[in-house]
């Protein structure tokens, strides 16, 4: 489709410009159309009803996972499973954000397990051991600001704190 032309021609250059290796290449093809089954999981799933007005769930939030990515330090992004970990992350900033019950965040996560599993063929419990969040916030005052892992919770707390 269209759409997958767009977002693989965007992810692929991008991965091409700040990565070497062939592993790198094959996670574009995956992480575009894992990204596209979940936005239309999502958007045939979740309906928004009185209660849930917010679940209307449009091209723009596909658009925002791919922006979130392409945003990342590549420094910071040594591995494959490192994307993957990205990725995970900006799904679950763009969709799972918005749920409001503990029964839609359960189905959410067995909706990413499910992907990560069947299209990158990896196992979730592998790619994300501990909490997992992003941002670049970590570092006052950074010029430019890295968008990378939070891997020390406390550091960010007392950062926030200040």
């Amino acid at each position: 489709s269209s759409l997958t032309t767009i977002f693989s021609t965007i992810l692929g250059t991008w991965i091409n410009a700040n990565f070497q290796g062939d592993q790198f290449l094959a996670v574009t093809d995956k992480m575009v159309t894992a990204t596209n089954n979940v936005f239309k999981t999502v958007a045939k799933e979740l309906l928004p009803t009185p209660a849930k007005a917010h679940y209307a769930f449009n091209l723009r939030d596909l658009a925002k996972v791919f922006q979130g990515v392409l945003m990342a330090d590549v420094k910071t992004l040594s591995d494959t499973s490192d994307l993957q970990r990205l990725w995970i992350h900006e799904c679950n900033r763009v969709f799972q954000d918005r749920l409001i019950n503990d029964e839609d965040r359960s189905w959410f996560k067995s909706l990413m397990v499910k992907q990560l599993s069947e299209v990158f063929e990896a196992e979730y419990d592998t790619i994300v051991t501990d909490r997992l969040m992003f941002g670049d916030y970590q570092i006052p005052n950074a010029d430019p600001k890295l968008y990378c892992q939070v891997q020390d919770f406390e550091k960010l707390v007392k950062t926030m704190e200040v």
